[in-house]
C-alpha cells in the first residue's frame, strides 16, 4: 500500500466515528471509491484536513442528495455526489494515474524562473 493511501485511510478512519453510523458508512464508500480511483487519494487526503471537506460534511451532502432522490441513493449516484463534493471529474472523465505527476523523465515547466508542478494544483 502506498504512503498516500495509508495516510488517507488513516484520516478516513479517524473521522468515521461509531462503527455502522451514517458517517462510518460514508467513509467506507470513500475508501471503496479510492480503491477504484487511487489517483485522487492525495487530493482527498488534503481535503480531509479542511473542516468544510470533512467526512461528516460529505455525509451531509450524501444525505441531502438521498433526500432529494426520495430517500435512497445508489452507488453510482453516491459516486457522483462524492465527485462533486471533492471537485473530481465526472465518471468517464477521469485523469489517468500516470498523467497526474511528472515522472523523473518529465521535467515540470519553469515559468518566470519559478519551478511549477501542475499536479500541485489538482
Amino acid at each position: 500500500m502506498s504512503a498516500i493511501i495509508e495516510e488517507v485511510t488513516r484520516k478516513i478512519r479517524n473521522q468515521q466515528g461509531k462503527e455502522h453510523s451514517r458517517v462510518w458508512h460514508t467513509g467506507e464508500h470513500l475508501l471503496e471509491f479510492l480503491g477504484k480511483c487511487p489517483q485522487y487519494a492525495e487530493l482527498i487526503s488534503t481535503d480531509l484536513d479542511n473542516p468544510e471537506m470533512s467526512l461528516t460534511n460529505f455525509e451531509k451532502a450524501i444525505a441531502k442528495a438521498a433526500q432529494a432522490n426520495g430517500g435512497g441513493l445508489g452507488g453510482a449516484d453516491a459516486d457522483a455526489v462524492l465527485r462533486k463534493f471533492y471537485g473530481l471529474p465526472a465518471e468517464g472523465e477521469d485523469v489517468p494515474l500516470s498523467t497526474l505527476a511528472p515522472t523523473s523523465a518529465q521535467a515540470a515547466p519553469e515559468v518566470g524562473g519559478v519551478h511549477v508542478n501542475l499536479s500541485d494544483f489538482l
